[in-house]
């Protein structure tokens, strides 16, 4: 389809024809490069301010959280006592259309997909989910494992069974069947045959699907012991719930410590960055791990198995689904994951590369979405539809192309253009620019506090001190790991090729931190 393909050349045009177009133009037309480089650097600068406002105050709201005796506050939710009185009000509403959900009626289906894993890397998943402080017998875990890993998956099946079987309130295991037609290889496929699978034994046992929430987990996620609590909160309240998904915060910090420098840093600034969207409903979408009632999902035929992004591209199938009627709910309490780490530096470098090209895969969203837009144009709300369309694409195309042009294209006029060079304004703008990287500096200052007061604590009080010089490697790894990742994935979309899933090889720990399972 010719109007597909050429939604599937833009991003990597508008990327490249951004980076290159500064250069080319610098020979002729160095000031007005200049005066772009400029205006974007002031650009970058409050956005980079205004992040830096968004981190400390989800930051604050973060701890707020690890305060509540959510227990209690469960409690409380069950017998309509002692709430705040927004969240009482909200609690008579729905009893009154008799819609609220009692958290003792919820059950939580934990689906964890499984591929090649070790043993010992799943059941630290599975122990945060043990170890939560929710009812257990309210909690179904459901292990989705692949026919191609046949013999690995029904090993781990009967031990998890034999070890958690009087933990849960069920167990359940599902194979996914290797080389359905249509389907591509990744996580989708496997959690969406679990979905089906179990929503079929679920509803001949006649259990209402809108009391089923559903978690979707990578083998190596740990949930933090108060996940079932907040969520069941947050989704007890929720008013046309079937329409929500509830988002927690990601943080790669199973391993934090035992993984290379620019690797860390890598992971922290992803921590961070999910931090920031989750006070920001503009631009909150869902990401790895997220819960999403049975019911949806279900009218929905559960993910999508066409992409290796299903996650984020459920944000989109719900959308259209629902008719712009869907929201994503923050929900300030942390999942915790594995940062990249392979056997040697070399390998974990090139594992972050291929692991980052991966998320960045959602640019092929955009097709999707202005192509569904299109068929579904009248049912949909156009401005609040455009603004969301807006923020995919300017988001995919700052990812490709921020770093690059502030680090490498803010000297290219002055390099290229000898006589530009001399000019008063070709000083100026350098003055001003370095204006902009010195305030910035300001922002830089308060992820290091950040990352100081989130991060777990160091096995050596040595690698405390590591964080400082990490930063000193940010221009580097904006580069290599934010704008090349990205322009890559746009550049093989744009030739029509499809980016296969590339399995995140989970590795032992060498000891585990407990970080995510005792906070």
């Amino acid at each position: 389809m010719l109007v597909r393909r050429i939604l599937e050349i833009m991003p990597a045009f508008f990327s490249w024809g951004a980076i290159i177009l500064p250069v080319v133009l610098s020979f002729k037309y160095p000031m007005v490069v200049a005066i772009f480089i400029v205006a974007f650097s002031a650009m970058w600068f409050v956005r980079a301010m205004e992040f830096m406002g968004f981190l400390l105050y989800s930051f604050l709201k973060y701890k707020r959280s690890q305060n509540i005796n959510w227990f209690k506050k469960i409690d409380n939710l069950e017998q309509g006592v002692n709430l705040p009185r927004k969240d009482q009000l909200k609690r008579e509403k729905l009893v009154n259309n008799n819609d609220f959900i009692y958290p003792s009626e919820l059950i939580h289906l934990v689906v964890v997909a499984t591929y090649k894993e070790p043993l010992e890397v799943l059941k630290q998943s599975i122990n945060s989910v043990a170890n939560a402080n929710y009812n257990k017998k309210n909690i179904y875990l459901c292990l989705a494992t692949e026919e191609r890993d046949h013999d690995r998956g029904l090993e781990h099946a009967k031990i998890i069974k034999e070890q958690y079987g009087d933990v849960f309130g069920r167990i359940f295991h599902t194979e996914h069947p290797d080389g359905i037609a249509g389907e591509v290889r990744g996580k989708g496929g496997n959690i969406t045959h679990a979905g089906r699978e179990v929503s079929k034994i679920l509803q001949a046992e006649g259990l209402k699907f809108e009391k089923v929430l559903v978690t979707t987990l990578d083998a190596d996620n740990c949930v933090h012991q108060n996940y079932f609590n907040a969520m069941t909160y947050n989704y007890c309240l929720a008013k046309k719930r079937k329409h929500k998904s509830f988002q927690p915060i990601s943080f790669f910090f199973n391993n934090i410590w035992e993984v290379p420098m620019m690797n860390r840093l890598v992971s922290i600034a992803s921590g961070f960055w999910h931090m920031i969207v989750n006070v920001r409903p503009d631009i909150v979408r869902n990401f790895a791990t997220h819960s999403q009632p049975l019911d949806a999902l279900a009218e929905m035929d559960f993910w999508s198995t066409k992409t290796i992004v299903e996650d984020g591209h459920q944000y989109w199938r719900s959308y259209f689904h629902f008719q712009g009627d869907y929201k994503v709910v923050p929900v300030f309490i942390p999942v915790y994951q594995d940062a990249m780490q392979q056997e040697t530096l070399w390998k974990s470098l090139k594992g972050q590369f291929l692991q980052l090209r991966r998320w960045a895969w959602g640019s092929s969203d955009i097709p999707f979405v202005f192509l569904n837009w299109w068929k579904d144009k009248k049912k949909l709300p156009f401005w609040y539809t455009l603004w969301r369309a807006w923020i995919l694409c300017e988001s995919h195309f700052m990812w490709a192309t921020a770093p690059i042009l502030i680090t490498l294209t803010t000297p290219v006029p002055r390099l290229i253009n000898a006589n530009f060079r001399e000019t008063v304004f070709a000083e100026n703008s350098a003055y001003l620019i370095g204006h902009f990287f010195t305030f910035a500096l300001l922002g830089l200052f308060v992820a290091m506090l950040v990352c100081f007061l989130t991060l777990p604590p160091p096995p050596r009080k040595i690698q405390k001190f590591t964080l400082l010089f990490q930063w000193l490697l940010l221009p580097v790894v904006t580069l290599f790991f934010g704008s090349l990742p990205s322009l890559t994935a746009q550049t093989i979309l744009a030739s029509g090729k499809k980016l296969e899933f590339n399995v995140t090889p989970k590795m032992e720990k060498k000891k585990l931190n407990g970080f995510a399972t005792n906070q």
